[in-house]
């Protein structure tokens, strides 16, 4: 693809992504708060994630190289490293805690916040999933809705308190969406929600669909919710009173906006590096050339031979001769310098610069998204001391404790927007909630030199073995005396360091 066909496919991308945000609000009659300059930035992030990025015409085989996913995996792996929540104590407590079971669930929460980097932001939004049979809900369902299916409409003091959430469904030949609206203030909260049929679909692609092509022609026929059984349960306005915050919680990636200063909205997390990895890909693209086109040959003539030929005169060569030989016809050229030739071609690879040049992108790269040296990239530092091994991990260090702090603080507003639930539908008798979030130190601590840290204190006689075992089985010092510690050696312990 060339720079001009390059451009042209960006247009053609976002005149798509225009459209679906101008659809969405013409039927719901709002102005969202997306800057045209931000659904632009969304869409990409989003290919670039799914390894479809909009230059990978531009690459070698196509073979990007998957840069966005792997960051984005990594720092939902450094996040969730120790990551333990609890949340007990009470009736209303337990009954959170059971709805938030599957979201917390590590393989569920982990492509969560890979999405959530990907895309700058996620809606956690819970909802009434189930009823029992006095029609009272005995279940709420949390759906995790990232940036490109989510449209604010208004916000205050950095929280959104009004959107526009799209839910879709494939059914046969036909594209149902759905388009729900929160709108709260301090008087009422209401909910809105329409449902639309698309044209009759042939030749549309899911990925066309998810980015907003034809958006139009999604909105082709406007239903009635109960022609979709999963949708027939739902009320076309709802209005509430009493509700002291919006129904659900916006978590954004907690790094400066520097694509658009001026929006109240996320960035992703590799948003500075996007010009960095378009040219890492292409590189890596060109490695890959360098191998292919200097693969050892031989230059031969054809009288050199003794296959058949074919009724062209061609020799029958087989599969690993034909890659290996190069023919050439001294027989058509009469007295040619080529007669009887054989000549090996194997030329040097130019792998070690190539793969420098890769590696310092890879840096690159590192620097721009707040990760640490080595860990995209291959590293030849010696680090002797282990202040120097945690110097080189601050920056992976921050981001994710910036990342974490949002969460938790994230994770707290769900718990109260489901015991707001609760406390609506009279599911639970009203109480005080505590949930205990921690996250740990993965990023900066050897948990297994650690461990060795504190064995030499207990076996020094400056630290109880209790808080030793605690530490490696992840529990209160009490639960190890109780449950770990065998009873002559907790009796030892407390004989010998009677104090805390």
């Amino acid at each position: 693809m060339g720079i001009i066909d390059f451009f042209k496919d960006i247009g053609r991308r976002i005149k798509g992504m225009f459209l679906a945000r101008n659809q969405v609000e013409k039927h719901m009659q709002v102005k969202t708060v997306i800057s045209g300059k931000m659904e632009q930035a969304i869409g990409l992030w989003n290919e670039m994630y799914t390894n479809h990025p909009p230059w990978e015409g531009d690459v070698e085989y196509g073979a990007c190289l998957n840069l966005p996913a792997a960051i984005c995996s990594e720092i939902s792996r450094l996040v969730l490293t120790d990551f333990e929540f609890k949340l007990e104590g009470n009736d209303l407590s337990d009954f959170i805690a059971e709805q938030l079971k599957t979201l917390l669930r590590m393989d569920n929460l982990s492509k969560v916040i890979e999405h959530y980097c990907a895309t700058g932001a996620v809606v956690l939004k819970p909802y009434v999933k189930t009823v029992d049979a006095n029609g009272v809900p005995d279940k709420i369902g949390i759906e995790a809705i990232s940036a490109n299916y989510f449209y604010p409409v208004a916000f205050d003091d950095g929280m959104v308190t009004s959107a526009i959430f799209v839910d879709s469904k494939k059914e046969h030949k036909y594209l149902y969406t759905r388009l729900e609206m929160h709108e709260w203030s301090p008087d009422k909260y209401v909910v809105r929600n329409k449902a639309y049929r698309s044209e009759e679909m042939y030749n549309y692609t899911d990925s066309e669909w998810s980015v907003g092509y034809n958006a139009k022609d999604r909105f082709r026929e406007e239903i009635p919710l109960t022609d979709v059984p999963e949708w027939e349960n739902l009320e076309p306005e709802v209005t509430m009173k009493n509700i002291d915050k919006p129904l659900f919680i916006y978590i954004k990636v907690p790094t400066a906006n520097n694509e658009d200063p001026d929006s109240p909205l996320g960035a992703s997390i590799y948003h500075r590096a996007v010009n960095v990895i378009r040219a890492t890909d292409i590189q890596y693209g060109g490695f890959l050339w360098e191998y292919e086109a200097k693969k050892t040959k031989i230059f031969a003539d054809t009288t050199m031979f003794d296959e058949e030929r074919d009724e062209n005169g061609e020799l029958r060569l087989g599969g690993y001769e034909q890659k290996l030989f190069r023919t050439l016809h001294s027989d058509q050229l009469g007295d040619s310098v080529v007669k009887g030739l054989i000549e090996p071609y194997s030329p040097d690879i130019r792998d070690q610069s190539m793969i420098n040049g890769l590696n310092e992108n890879l840096r690159q790269i590192e620097f721009l998204v707040g990760l640490a040296y080595g860990t995209l990239s291959h590293t030849t530092d010696v680090e002797k001391t282990a202040e120097e091994i945690r110097m080189s991990k601050q920056r992976s260090y921050h981001t994710v404790n910036l990342i974490q702090d949002a969460w938790g603080l994230g994770l707290q507003g769900l718990c109260e927007v489901i015991a707001l639930y609760a406390k609506l539908y009279h599911i639970r008798p009203d109480a005080d909630i505590e949930p205990v979030i921690t996250w740990g130190d993965g990023v900066l601590q050897d948990t297994e030199k650690e461990i060795m840290i504190r064995m030499q204190l207990a076996n020094g006689g400056f630290l109880k073995k209790k808080y030793v075992t605690a530490y490696w089985m992840g529990c209160t010092p009490e639960e190890a005396e109780e449950q770990y510690l065998p009873e002559s050696e907790a009796n030892d312990v407390e004989s010998r360091f009677p104090l805390e």
